[in-house]
């Protein structure tokens, strides 16, 4: 090492392990002297000689025969030699009898009435990064001013040190302490810290973190994010990660890319636990760590840093940051924020070995929002008394738990599906395996890329064998990405009718479980278009003739003439005699003297809402399923009566639902009665089975309104057949938008068009059905 002989002002190469030196800290000015110009002789025309001449001068005054200054004490010809000077400099000023601490911007002490602390503050010394190790490092430490003139020690000025850099008192009294204190604290330190190089900022930190590496000047940030992977190596500090940035952004890696970033750290401590730090390192696929994620009120992954920081209320929380999952590991989402909370058991729980992205640029960011906008998601819809007796998602590395999605990173080759068994709560049964095979294709007219999916029953291997064997084969070779793609060709070789419902046997020998798929899609505005509707049992239908469409389940029936009893399960509602007689203002035209009947499930009434007529009645009690928009998410969950639901601006007593049923409507004559030859039980001989089959839809009457809009909209339920339970497995495609607040959409919940199912459309009256009349030829009609 060379060392500047005090008397002779000369270069000599020195072992520092048994000759004692002074070394000078100081921040670099123009005309500095270089070690070429100390070798040739060239230094007294300096003006940084002076600063070489005072430090000789002091060094000697005690006893001292070197000195060390970075200026002129290293040959930065030699990229060797400059490294291995960066790497040692913490550890020379450690090794050093005193430190030198020249603050040129420092005003002469004038006397008693100057205070000699004034203006320390506002040193560039206190702002330069290499002057931050030599501060921590130097055990006796004298500064003085812009004249040379001694101002103190830090010993003796720490309480100011202290208040200027945040550096803990304690390690400014003795820096063996340094390992104890958090990464992010330390990082903290230099947050406010500048150097002429932007490598610099990361190597001027090394000594302070116990860390080398080569020194590779050119490579920009990079330099700090080896310095981060380097720390990394040496510590299982989670506090490292434990950075944030000033304004909102997109997605980042889990690295920062300045200390500037850890400025909110001054006050951070280690959070209390049995143990501190996992196993974790960094990989070519980004960190590598096995962990527990918690989960937030917003679906996002919460990392556990395992550290506390002081918050407004005056005592300290727990923090963790944002994680999103992507199909090449989790990155680091509202990177402004940090997640903080009291509750000590959130990240309790299994460990699981999990990657987060090293690095992501700023386009990157931009293209994972593309990417994201396109994952497939799974919303189980499952009516109270059955729930899932097995469940599997495959993928599985590409299967998000907390959002419940596929990741598909908007592949037109994505193939996933789902796994899973159904029981009763009381576990009388488990339904054969179900797959829910979905992925993603082009349209063949907009070029863009459209989910599909279809829903298969391991009991059905006679009409989906093929299908089901892929299933099989993924699961023997141990999920080869081969058998995703033949899985692939298998569903779609079959066309674009996909089977999106299957019937299973229940617990109930005499009827069957029904499993329908259905689309929820995210559009702009936080609006929903939900297609899955309530499951219509065509089987309890009317006959009707082969040419005549199918109506809507719940309005717009037609009528039958002649007929004159209500069917099974049905009873009279409401009659009227000729085309100005009666108690209700039928939908369908009646004749002069013809008599009609309105048909309703018991205990339903005749009613006509804005539209055809229907049957209602009012259920306090009861289940329903509310469809809502919750910060850009769908929220889909079961309600039972009576219920309290809230929104973000009001909070609505659920009382009571309104449950429609269709309306029969019979019309005769009293000559039609007479025809009938005392056959009139006959009408009682009907196709329905003895518990009625209608469908049912449900809209909400509640105590006091306020609801938001979007609330109202987002109410909906089904109700099956009674004593037949109906069960949807909704599949979504999830289009994900940025947070900004959206403008106020209302809702529709439209029917299935293959499911007939429900309709209610908020704004709008329902559709109008023209009405059917059967044939006269039969002198009875069975319902």
């Amino acid at each position: 090492m060379w060392l500047i002989n005090t008397t002779t002002i000369t270069l000599e190469d020195k072992n520092i392990s048994t000759t004692p030196y002074a070394i000078l800290s100081h921040t670099w000015g123009e005309d500095e002297v270089t070690f070429e110009d100390m070798m040739k002789g060239q230094e007294k025309g300096k003006k940084g000689y002076v600063k070489i001449l005072h430090t000789c001068r002091l060094a000697k005054e005690r006893g001292i025969a070197y000195a060390w200054v970075d200026t002129c004490c290293v040959d930065k010809r030699s990229s060797a030699e400059l490294a291995e000077a960066i790497n040692s400099m913490f550890n020379w000023y450690k090794l050093s009898k005193v430190c030198f601490a020249y603050l040129e911007d420092l005003n002469v002490h004038r006397g008693p009435q100057d205070d000699e602390l004034d203006g320390l503050s506002s040193c560039r010394w206190f702002t330069r990064g290499w002057t931050l190790q030599e501060l921590i490092a130097s055990r006796d430490l004298e500064f003085y001013d812009s004249m040379w003139k001694y101002r103190g020690t830090k010993a003796k000025l720490q309480t100011k040190i202290s208040e200027i850099t945040g550096i803990d008192i304690a390690v400014l009294e003795n820096n063996a302490i340094l390992e104890t204190i958090p990464v992010a604290k330390r990082m903290s330190w230099a947050a406010n810290r500048e150097t002429t190089r932007i490598e610099d900022l990361a190597y001027c930190l090394l000594g302070m973190f116990g860390v080398n590496m080569p020194m590779l000047y050119g490579e920009g940030t990079k330099a700090f994010g080896r310095l981060q992977e380097e720390i990394i190596k040496e510590t299982t500090d989670l506090s490292i990660f434990a950075w944030k940035v000033d304004s909102a952004g997109g997605f980042r890696g889990i690295l920062a890319r300045s200390p500037s970033e850890f400025s909110h750290c001054r006050n951070l401590r280690r959070a209390p636990t049995m143990r501190y730090g996992y196993e974790y390192s960094m990989t070519n696929k980004g960190l590598r760590m096995e962990t527990y994620l918690g989960a937030s009120k917003d679906e996002e992954y919460l990392l556990n840093l395992a550290c506390m920081i002081p918050n407004d209320r005056g005592d300290a929380s727990r923090i963790g940051v944002y994680l999103t999952k992507t199909a090449d590991g989790f990155v680091r989402s509202r990177p402004s924020e940090l997640f903080e909370t009291q509750d000590s058991l959130l990240w309790a729980g299994p460990r699981h070995k999990i990657f987060i992205r090293k690095h992501v640029t700023s386009f990157g960011s931009e293209n994972l929002r593309t990417l994201l906008n396109m994952n497939l998601g799974a919303n189980f819809n499952i009516r109270p008394g059955i729930q899932l007796a097995s469940f599997a998602a495959k993928p599985a590395d590409l299967w998000d738990t907390l959002r419940q999605e596929f990741v598909t990173d908007n592949s037109e080759k994505f193939t996933g599906f789902l796994n899973f068994q159904l029981t009763d709560t009381g576990k009388s049964f488990v339904s054969p395996r179900i797959y829910v095979v979905c992925g993603l294709s082009v349209h063949s007219t907009s070029g863009n890329l459209k989910p599909w999916m279809g829903i298969y029953s391991s009991a059905e291997k006679r009409r989906h064998g093929k299908i089901i064997g892929c299933v099989d084969g993924y699961y023997d070779s141990y999920g080869e990405e081969y058998y995703l793609h033949q899985l692939r060709d298998c569903v779609l070789a079959t066309g674009n009718d996909l089977p999106q419902e299957i019937s299973l046997p229940s617990s109930d020998a005499a009827h069957r479980l029904y499993l329908s798929l259905g689309v929820i899609q995210r559009s702009p505005g936080c609006l929903y278009t939900i297609t899955q509707g309530v499951l219509d049992d065509t089987d309890c239908w009317p006959p009707r003739k082969s040419s005549i469409s199918a109506g809507n389940a719940v309005n717009g029936w037609g009528f039958y003439s002649p007929a004159f009893e209500c069917p099974q399960g049905y009873e009279k509602a409401c009659t009227a005699t000729g085309p100005e007689t009666g108690n209700f203002n039928f939908q369908f035209s009646i004749q002069n003297n013809e008599r009609v009947i309105g048909c309703c499930p018991s205990g339903y009434t005749c009613a006509q809402p804005g539209g055809p007529q229907t049957c209602t009645t009012i259920a306090s009690r009861g289940s329903l399923q509310v469809a809502s928009c919750s910060k850009q998410q769908t929220v889909l969950n079961w309600l039972t009566l009576p219920a309290t639901v809230t929104d973000e601006t009001s909070t609505v007593s659920l009382d009571g639902i309104t449950i429609f049923a269709p309306m029969i409507q019979l019309n005769y004559h009293e000559k039609d009665l007479s025809l009938s030859s005392g056959s009139t039980r006959s009408t009682k001989t009907v196709s329905a089975p003895a518990e009625t089959g209608t469908d049912e839809s449900f809209s909400y009457s509640s105590s006091s309104g306020g609801l938001s809009t979007g609330a109202k909209a987002g109410i909906g339920a089904g109700v099956g057949v009674v004593g037949l339970a109906i069960i949807g497995a909704a599949f979504y495609l999830w289009r994900r938008r940025k947070r900004a607040t959206p403008p106020a959409a209302e809702l529709e919940t439209k029917e299935d068009t293959k499911n007939a199912g429900s309709v209610l459309t908020y704004g709008s009256p329902p559709p109008q059905y023209p009405p059917v009349e059967l044939d006269a030829t039969n002198s009875r009609h069975e319902m």
